[in-house]
């Protein structure tokens, strides 16, 4: 009988909060005060867990320190949920989703590269560090005196950084340049991540304090903005014939889903709260069949001139597009899938992307 506690699940469900889980070390102690010393037994190269024996007893106790201590780098084991997605890692919610993959026609060799890719996406810890340790996970104790400690300035490892903590309410607070030493605090944990300056990206609809923040353009300047997206709805053989002959109940599905997803980028800021309001000069709905994999897929293209992106407009669109497909049709079949929703080009303000 092999006995596992685990410090807690989901992984971060506690927000990394060491004051909501018992810790292996904390077990450990309770274990030994009932029973004496264990006897650490040799893990093999994949587990992760840390085993032991109670000494004259023939099970196992094992510890997973998915709080506490790292033991992901160890870890050879892939998941598959309930819905068919592959999960790489128990700390936080990354999937793949290979039942669309396979519901779209992706052949072995295409599904080998997406779980290659997955695979290697995995990180080596619960909070990736590269080889400079200009990224790093660290606990700090929440108390009065820790904007004064921070505030003096911290080195590590002579190089200058940007930090951002949280505390155990998940609120963020941003000190930024600091370079002195910091000295031992009091417990009730803070998580604090560093980051080279240059490279850190920010949340630009949160504060300091972590709470929404509705981005002010005021200063930028008004240019072309383009921003194109796509969507794709998996029908199955019956739709997609009845589509294609015009021969749905609720009448001209592609005409009313393109007209929908017009509608549907118009009215964009009413549906994305912090989304400012923009007066769009076109919107171009287009769509695509593929009727050997009975799927059909919307574009989108939205134009401004304005201080701000219209990537929500066109994402919103093609959302919406799909969504009026799916209620004309539903009455054939309940298994529609709207899958594949992204952003595949932006041009205009301080950055471009292609897809």
């Amino acid at each position: 009988l092999v006995v596992r506690f685990i410090e807690y699940m989901p992984f971060g469900g506690n927000q990394w909060n060491f004051n909501r889980f018992i810790s292996y070390h904390e077990m450990l102690d309770i274990v030994q005060s009932k029973y004496g010393k264990l006897m650490k037994l040799q893990d093999s190269p994949n587990d992760t867990t840390k085993a032991y024996r109670i000494p004259n007893y023939t099970g196992k106790i094992g510890f997973i320190t998915s709080m506490s201590e790292h033991f992901c780098a160890s870890c050879s084991r892939l998941r598959i949920t309930a819905d068919g997605c592959l999960k790489v890692c128990l700390h936080g919610n990354a999937e793949i989703s290979l039942r669309d993959a396979i519901r779209n026609g992706a052949t072995d060799k295409e599904l080998d590269d997406l779980i290659n890719a997955a695979v290697k996406r995995k990180k080596k810890h619960h909070a990736e560090r590269n080889a400079h340790d200009k990224w790093f996970l660290r606990s700090f104790n929440n108390n009065k005196r820790l904007y004064q400690i921070l505030k003096n300035k911290i080195i590590c490892n002579k190089e200058k950084y940007h930090l951002q903590c949280r505390n155990q309410h998940g609120t963020y607070n941003s000190i930024s340049k600091l370079n002195n030493k910091i000295s031992s605090l009091d417990k009730a944990y803070f998580h604090c991540f560093a980051s080279d300056n240059n490279n850190l990206k920010n949340l630009t609809h949160v504060n300091d304090a972590g709470k929404i923040n509705m981005v002010n353009v005021g200063s930028k300047k008004n240019t072309v903005r383009i921003a194109e997206a796509m969507a794709t709805v998996q029908l199955n053989k019956e739709i997609m014939e009845k589509i294609q002959l015009n021969m749905l109940q609720k009448g001209d599905v592609l005409a009313v889903s393109k007209i929908a997803g017009i509608m549907a980028a118009k009215n964009t800021f009413h549906l994305i709260p912090l989304c400012h309001n923009v007066v769009l000069e076109n919107i171009e709905i287009n769509h695509e069949l593929d009727p050997v994999k009975w799927r059909i897929t919307f574009f989108s293209k939205i134009q401004c001139c304005n201080k701000t992106g219209v990537e929500m407009e066109a994402l919103t669109a093609v959302t919406i597009a799909s969504l009026t497909l799916y209620d004309m049709c539903k009455s054939i079949s309940k298994e529609i899938v709207i899958t594949d929703i992204r952003l595949i080009r932006k041009t205009g303000g301080k950055s471009d992307f292609f897809q």
